[in-house]
């Protein structure tokens, strides 16, 4: 014998399991190798057509819209979070300024209600 071992068993519950994760949107099908231990790169689409065949264009694609919506959910705390620090920063120049006038009795901050000068 070289060797060789026989590929392992999965179960009918076990593949719908892992089809479910994976349509659902919760595990990529390369981390539902990883996860599950999963060899061969094409063996869970495979499932996917087997157990779903003719849905799955549509289950899959409701999957990756599900990503879509967690990536633009992410960038939108990203955002969120700059704002956050782009206010805090306002704050702190506004607050400099306020000090700054105060201390050296000069007006720094462009009042609204001044005229420009003509040139």
């Amino acid at each position: 014998m070289s060797g060789l071992t026989s590929p392992p068993y999965f179960s009918l519950a076990f593949k719908n399991m892992v089809v479910e994760q994976v349509l659902n949107g919760h595990l990529s099908k390369n981390e539902a190798s990883r996860q599950y231990g999963i060899k061969g790169h094409s063996t869970i689409t495979r499932w996917i057509r087997k157990l779903h065949p003719e849905p799955s264009v549509q289950l899959l694609k409701k999957s990756n819209k599900n990503k879509e919506e967690s990536s633009a959910e992410k960038r939108i705390k990203e955002l969120e979070e700059a704002l956050r620090v782009e206010k805090l920063r306002s704050f702190a120049y506004k607050t400099m300024i306020e000090i700054a006038e105060e201390k050296f009795q000069i007006p720094i901050e462009k009042k609204s209600d001044s005229k420009q000068s003509k040139k």
